[in-house]
């Protein structure tokens, strides 16, 4: 069966980098996201998903505050967390106020793909690093992992992350699309991803921002 998934981020990249990984597992099918929690009542009132992604950090809005409401208006979805956020006290609220789980923005596709369809079955999801002790080593945070990453790979990050291909890329900076190539190759070995979606989402997790057109 297929599940219907809505999507609430306020970084259009991301919802649409999400909505890329999802599709392509061949049973979900996003149908529908905005960038706000209010712009998305009318619509799960009206087409009720099986599953709600939502991020806790709206820009505007806060996710959590408005989880209760996105619970009363789609009574029969479940709700999934995605958050590049580490505040245990918020998770456990989100927990409380109806969520089914949480998973951590920099987590890897088949994770989330793991968690959707986990907490579509009626399951729960837990990212284990939210749930780790807080004396045990912390994980290293989305910008820690891109802090080693020199001048030239973090520009090209940024321009990754606005959503410009290779061959644009390196004509925006005056490089070869090989040159460019190899720096990408050597930002997934520093950072440990293995796709340009999660070094997208990563970059999202410490702070990169899509410019307002």
């Amino acid at each position: 069966m297929t599940t219907n998934l809505f999507v609430i981020d306020d970084h259009p990249v991301l919802r649409e980098g999400v909505k890329m990984l999802l599709e392509a597992s061949g049973d979900v099918k996003v149908a529908g996201s905005t960038a706000t929690a209010s712009g998305a009542l009318p619509a799960l009132r009206d087409r009720p998903p099986d599953v709600v992604l939502l991020d806790l950090d709206l820009g505007t809005e806060d996710g959590l505050e408005w989880l209760p409401r996105i619970v009363e208006a789609a009574p029969g979805a479940k709700v999934l967390i995605l958050t590049a956020l580490r505040d245990r006290a918020r998770d456990e609220e989100a927990l409380q106020r109806g969520a089914r789980g949480l998973v951590l923005k920099d987590a890897a596709p088949d994770v989330l793909v793991s968690a959707v369809r986990a907490v579509a079955d009626g399951g729960l999801w837990f990212d284990p690093r939210v749930l780790a002790a807080p004396k045990r080593p912390a994980v290293p945070r989305p910008a820690d992992r891109l802090a080693g990453l020199t001048t030239r790979e973090r520009e090209i990050v940024a321009l990754v992350v606005q959503g410009l291909r290779n061959e644009e890329v390196a004509r925006r900076i005056g490089i070869t699309e090989k040159t460019v190539r190899n720096h990408l190759t050597a930002v997934f070995d520093k950072v440990g991803v293995s796709s340009r979606l999660e070094l997208v989402v990563l970059a999202f997790g410490a702070g990169y921002k899509k410019p307002a057109p």
